[in-house]
C-alpha cells in the first residue's frame, strides 16, 4: 500500500481555505491517481485551525468540502463533494526552541510551548505521543545551531526522532550533510511543503511529500504516522517538487516583507 504524506503543512487564517484544500485533495487525483494522502499540520503558536475545523468554525469551504471528524476528534477526513476524492488531516505543532531551531510535533492535539531548549522540546513531544521532527530551514542548520542538531542526534535514536526536508530547499541545493549522515544512520527524513505565512502560499500545499510504502492495507492515518519511526519495514521516498533557486529566493524575500 502506498500513501502520500505532506509532513509539514501550514494552513494560515489568511489563506484561501478552499484553494488550500484543493491543493491538498485535487492534485492527488491528477498527479497521483488513487493514492491516499495525509497532511500533517504543523501549527505555529497562536494558530489553531485544526480545532476550528473540528468545531465547524471555518467558513467558506462547506459547499465544496465535507469535513468529517473521527470519533476521538483527533483526525479529519476532507471529502470533495463533487468528486468524492478525499485526504486526511492530522493535528500537530511547530515549536521554536530556545536555540531558534524548529521542531515539529506531529500527530498530536497537545500544545508544546515555544522557547524551551531543543532537547526538552523533543522530550515533551515524545511524552505526549507526538512524532518529533527536526525541520530543515534555510540557514538554520549552520554554525551554533548545527551543533544543536548534532546534539539532538546523539541524545535521541532513530526510533525517537526524524528529520524534515522542505520545499524551501532549492532544486540543486545538495542534501545537507547532517541530513545525509542521519539518513545513513537510520533516521527517517520526512518531506513537507512548508508554505510560508503570506497569502498565495496555499498553492504550495502538497507540492513536496513523502511516499510511504507499507506492504499492508492502510491503517488509520494516526496509526500510520505513529509507526513511521518504529516500523523499519516501511519504505519512504520523496515525491513532488521543490522550487528553483530563483523561486525559493523570491518566496523568502516576500516573506521577509510580509
Amino acid at each position: 500500500m502506498e500513501i502520500l504524506v505532506d509532513s509539514h503543512a501550514h494552513i494560515y487564517p489568511f489563506f484561501n481555505i478552499v484553494e488550500a484544500l484543493d491543493h491538498l485533495v485535487a492534485p492527488a487525483t491528477r498527479r497521483y491517481p488513487g493514492i491516499p494522502r495525509i497532511a500533517c499540520l504543523a501549527e505555529r503558536y497562536g494558530y489553531n485551525l485544526f480545532d476550528e475545523l473540528v468545531q465547524g468554525r471555518v467558513d467558506g469551504c462547506q459547499e465544496r468540502y465535507l469535513i468529517e471528524v473521527d470519533q476521538d476528534g483527533d483526525s479529519l477526513q476532507v471529502v470533495c463533494r463533487s468528486s468524492n476524492v478525499h485526504c486526511f488531516i492530522l493535528p500537530g505543532r511547530q515549536v521554536v526552541t530556545a536555540e531558534n531551531i524548529e521542531i515539529l510535533a506531529l500527530n498530536t492535539v497537545h500544545h508544546i510551548a515555544d522557547g524551551m531548549p531543543a532537547v526538552d522540546t523533543v522530550s515533551s513531544a515524545l511524552e505526549v505521543g507526538a512524532l518529533p521532527v527536526v525541520a530543515w530551514a534555510p540557514g538554520k542548520w549552520f554554525f551554533r545551531r548545527r551543533a544543536v542538531v548534532e546534539h539532538l542526534l546523539k541524545v535521541f535514536n532513530p526510533r525517537q526522532l526524524a528529520l524534515g526536508d522542505s520545499s524551501l530547499r532549492p532544486v540543486g541545493w545538495p542534501t545537507p550533510v547532517l541530513m545525509r549522515r542521519a539518513a545513513a544512520a537510520g533516521y527517517r527524513v520526512l518531506c513537507g511543503s512548508d508554505p510560508l505565512p503570506f497569502a498565495g502560499e496555499e498553492k504550495r500545499l502538497g507540492c513536496y511529500m513523502s511516499a510511504v510504502k507499507t506492504g499492508v492495507p492502510l491503517p488509520s492515518p494516526r496509526r500510520l504516522i505513529s509507526s513511521l519511526l518504529a516500523n523499519q519495514e516501511i519504505v519512504l521516498y520523496p515525491v513532488g517538487s521543490r522550487g528553483s533557486p530563483v523561486q525559493v529566493a523570491a518566496r523568502i524575500a516576500r516573506n521577509a516583507m510580509a
